[in-house]
């Protein structure tokens, strides 16, 4: 078993889940929205200090693991969109804010389901 970590994936990136050797990906972690800045997420001190404590601004998120894991649970391997339809409902922060995604999987041993 290998276990991968958490990745942040930016709007218009692709989520790959990729497993080997007859494993299947088990996804672990999936949030979308804007935890913190970094990578995906480039936010002006100035804008810290003005928005900072806006709990729509930053720190914002949804729990996507339902969603991630129907997608990819199971199967050797899949990829996900980051700007996928799905998502477009999820508003956990402003609307008109850039979100972002972050995830981590697992590879194990086992069966992969079929796809539908």
């Amino acid at each position: 078993m290998r276990c991968e970590d958490v990745q942040e994936y930016c709007h218009y990136e692709t989520f790959d889940g990729r497993c080997w050797r007859g494993e299947v990906v088990v996804i672990q972690h999936a949030l979308w929205g804007r935890m913190k800045p970094g990578r995906c997420l480039q936010v002006p001190a100035n804008f810290l200090e003005i928005h900072g404590d806006d709990p729509l601004f930053i720190g914002c998120f949804r729990d996507v693991l339902p969603l991630l894991d129907n997608r990819c649970s199971g199967r050797p391997e899949c990829n996900v969109l980051i700007s996928d339809p799905s998502f477009n409902d999820i508003k956990p922060c402003y609307a008109d804010l850039k979100m972002y995604f972050e995830a981590s999987y697992q590879c194990v041993r086992g069966m992969h389901a079929s796809q539908s």
